[in-house]
């Protein structure tokens, strides 16, 4: 039986008609042999969408997971086993785009509400400087939270941190940072009613 190795080396339909039949017989060494002949192309491809090379190497790893749990859908008599691949990449990346904008308006939209929210708390004498009482009661009510969490959400409404600053200062990507925020906040929402005629 040919190697997978060798099969890279030889002609793209022999070889193409090869890698398949062994991918659908759940052959890992002819997952390793597609990821060598068709590595560079589709990062390639994926590049143009994403503009960001880390991001497009955990497209590809995406996209050779999709290939494997997948191959069952490639029909050879329906098209080449490349434009097939080139497919799959194209629609991984465009969709981890989507999601990323989705995720960055959703975060944007949430951080200008929270903005304008009641965690901008002003203690009951309207002064903009947290009074001890008013510090305790909001430390109190951020407790609960995981620590970076309570980090985050403290740096940010208690002492107006941006987002960037926070991330400088916790050594946390600003897209970690904006998670943290969320994943926090989102938990504080449902006890601060509890707390509302303590801080308001």
């Amino acid at each position: 039986m040919v190697s997978m190795v060798a099969l890279v080396q030889t002609t793209e339909p022999d070889a193409d008609d090869a890698l398949a039949t062994a991918l659908q017989a759940h052959d890992e060494s002819a997952l390793a042999a597609l990821h060598r002949r068709y590595r560079q192309v589709l990062i390639s491809i994926i590049m143009k969408v994403t503009h960001d090379y880390a991001e497009s190497e955990d497209i590809l790893q995406e996209v050779l997971i999709q290939v494997w749990e997948r191959i069952g859908s490639y029909n050879a008599t329906k098209g080449k086993l490349s434009n097939w691949l080139k497919m799959l990449a194209r629609r991984r990346a465009i969709d981890r785009i989507r999601r990323l904008c989705a995720y960055r308006r959703a975060t944007d939209r949430f951080e200008l509400e929270s903005q304008q929210s009641q965690f901008h708390f002003r203690p009951n004498g309207g002064s903009d400087i947290c009074t001890a009482d008013f510090r305790e009661v909001i430390e109190r009510i951020l407790s609960p939270l995981p620590l970076f969490q309570r980090q985050a959400v403290s740096l940010s409404f208690l002492e107006g941190r941006s987002h960037r600053e926070i991330a400088m200062l916790t050594h946390a990507s600003l897209g970690t940072v904006k998670t943290r925020i969320d994943l926090g906040m989102k938990k504080l929402f449902q006890s601060i009613d509890s707390q509302r005629d303590k801080i308001l």
